[in-house]
């Protein structure tokens, strides 16, 4: 999933040519995790209890938690709000990927 959304960044910017290599170099550097049934497990868990405590992800970002969570990987993720002034980061935040 992240891969992809990479990807369709550069695809939408295609006079972003640094964006490009960018991201091939990073690409090269990293290991792409195949999706798997564990990883489908907890992405129905993940959503079924954010679900229940009303809260609300986007269904790439719980792929991508449920992806940490079978590589038992460490996931981070940026915080953004976007108020009256536009976008505006609040930083990193680790999330648990401990089931």
């Amino acid at each position: 999933m992240t891969e992809a959304e990479l990807r369709f960044g550069v695809v939408r910017l295609p006079e972003a040519t640094k964006l490009k290599i960018v991201v091939e170099e990073f690409l090269l550097r990293v290991e792409v995790l195949p999706w798997n049934s564990e990883a489908a497990q907890h992405y129905a868990r993940i959503r079924a209890m954010l679900e229940r405590e009303g809260s609300r992800w986007e269904n790439l970002d719980m792929m991508i938690a449920a992806q940490a969570m079978a590589a038992e990987a460490v996931l981070v993720r940026m915080i953004v709000c976007f108020g009256g002034e536009g976008v505006e980061s609040r930083g990193l935040e680790q999330v648990k990927t401990a089931t």
